[in-house]
């Protein structure tokens, strides 16, 4: 079987991505049910799941239940088996220029398919865990691993590959990375073409094909200009903007010496919300707030969420009108859902006032 955590994994009915809620299913697994509360009236697809939700996990059992207004639902799930665990050794290379100045490299394994071991399926090679030959070249040893598909990537540039690793193991796996090219970013806004005083410029080199997700690095802004300057391996990479008040923006590119790029942002629109009990805040509570927008009328999303200003502020991807789903908040009454307009290049405030249970 599986030693890896088991989670139960609650998402509405159609979606398949972020779940809307998850839990443990240790009790579960020794016969004992599990209670979840507080979930808004609809239909819901219940799995058990092993390993990371955005990291195509291994599914062992699938069900759905509607809920309704003053109903409980009911579900049994029939865990499957799961698949053998097989062990293969593991050697290769990192090639890394001297160019990049880089003296302690860090190289990271990951497990792309769902780990069986109970662990994260994550492994690194410090340099002292690593043979230097000199000239840029690393031996690393990562010894019996589970077989399947991998990713090895530099930690200090988020290069990275992908290979498959059969039971008869591998001893050939090659990290090359491509020497570094200075590229400048210029970010303007669309509507009036000067600068866009954006906060950050993101980068990362393009994904193996496989992988879901990484480490971002962050560019250089040049003192009294307005561009980002970015050392970064020749080859393709991808760019997202960050600024409070501005759209995020991506962009993939050929990285080559001297490429200049202009990325072009509009004015966001975004939320500033507030929970009061009479004219006192109250913190909104934690963890994700993703699964409880939607767009009415229309297809925009959020794109990031944060506490700011006494509140939680979410930037929206497009203008218009949306529906919150209010978290349950200990001490108060439910809520029901909140309906609000947002423009472009403006932050609507919205109040949620709480009543306490008495």
């Amino acid at each position: 079987g599986v030693s890896g955590d088991l989670r139960l994994r609650v998402r509405r009915a159609g979606e398949t991505s972020r779940p809307f809620c998850e839990a443990d299913l240790a009790g579960a697994r020794r016969g004992e049910p599990l209670v979840l509360g507080g979930l808004p009236v609809g239909a819901y697809e219940l799995t058990a799941e092993v390993g990371d939700w955005w990291s195509d996990p291994l599914v062992l059992a699938r069900g759905s239940v509607d809920v309704r207004a003053g109903e409980v639902g009911h579900l049994t799930l029939a865990i499957e088996a799961a698949p053998e665990l097989v062990r293969a050794p593991l050697s290769g290379r990192l090639l890394l220029s001297p160019a990049w100045e880089i003296e302690r490299p860090m190289l990271v394994l990951e497990l792309l398919d769902t780990p069986l071991d109970g662990t994260d399926g994550r492994h690194r090679f410090h340099a002292a865990s690593l043979r230097d030959r000199g000239e840029g070249v690393w031996e690393f040893d990562a010894g019996p691993v589970q077989t399947g598909r991998y990713e090895l990537g530099l930690f200090q540039l988020e290069y990275a590959i992908v290979f498959e690793l059969g039971p008869q193991g591998r001893s050939d796996v090659v990290l090359d990375v491509p020497p570094p090219v200075e590229v400048s970013v210029f970010v303007r806004d669309e509507s009036t073409g000067g600068p866009a005083d954006v906060e950050r410029l993101l980068w990362n080199c393009r994904r193996p094909e496989g992988v879901t997700g990484g480490g971002l690095k962050s560019a250089d802004r040049v003192p009294g200009e307005d561009r980002f300057v970015l050392h970064v391996p020749r080859g393709e990479i991808d760019l997202r903007t960050r600024g409070d008040g501005w759209t995020n923006v991506s962009r993939s590119v050929f990285a080559e010496d001297g490429l200049e790029v202009v990325i072009d942002v509009r004015p966001a629109a975004s939320a500033l919300l507030r929970l009061l009990d009479g004219d006192t805040p109250v913190p909104w509570p934690e963890g994700s707030m993703f699964g409880r927008f939607e767009a009415v009328g229309g297809k925009g999303r959020p794109v990031s969420t944060g506490q700011r200003d006494g509140g939680l502020r979410v930037t929206l991807s497009e203008p218009g009108r949306y529906r919150m789903q209010v978290p349950d908040v200990d001490g108060y009454e439910p809520c029901e859902p909140v309906e609000f307009d947002v423009r472009e290049g403006e932050t609507t405030e919205v109040v949620v006032r709480l009543v306490r249970i008495p």
